[in-house]
């Protein structure tokens, strides 16, 4: 399981925004491991992940008013939020395990779902990310 927090930040005509959406993955990766040393291998990985949104914040920047309210939450007593609260996608990684127990990984996900919700906006918006993670096994 990863704990995440997916940013971008955005400008267009003098209105600034940034998004900072906060979600649980759960990926089930099938991995590679190629052994380059004693006790240290080269891994592979890739597999489907699915992201429940727990939180997060927009906020626009127009004219030096700022204005913020949350990602999931309805809006004003109205039927939608935001954004998507489920994720689905794809994520793949390479990295090395160092002594059996330390892992450094560079993973990416590509999402197959928007991430606001389609009454809001008629673009795709699907979700890109990439992250260097550090890992211990106990």
């Amino acid at each position: 399981m990863n704990f995440t927090s997916k940013g971008c930040k955005g400008s267009e005509e003098g209105v600034d925004a940034k998004i900072n959406p906060v979600y649980l993955d759960i990926p089930l990766l099938a991995a590679i491991k190629l052994p380059i040393s004693e006790g240290n291998t080269f891994v592979v990985n890739a597999g489907p992940y699915v992201g429940f949104g727990l939180g997060g914040k927009v906020t626009v920047e127009s004219g030096g008013a700022e204005v913020g309210t949350k990602l999931f939450k309805k809006i004003d007593g109205a039927d939608e939020a935001l954004m998507n609260r489920c994720a689905v996608g794809l994520q793949y990684g390479v990295g090395f395990e160092l002594g059996y127990k330390y892992l450094l990984n560079l993973t990416g996900q590509y999402g197959f779902t928007n991430m606001f919700k389609k009454s809001l906006t008629q673009e795709n918006n699907k979700n890109l990310a990439f992250m260097i993670t550090v890992g211990y096994r106990f």
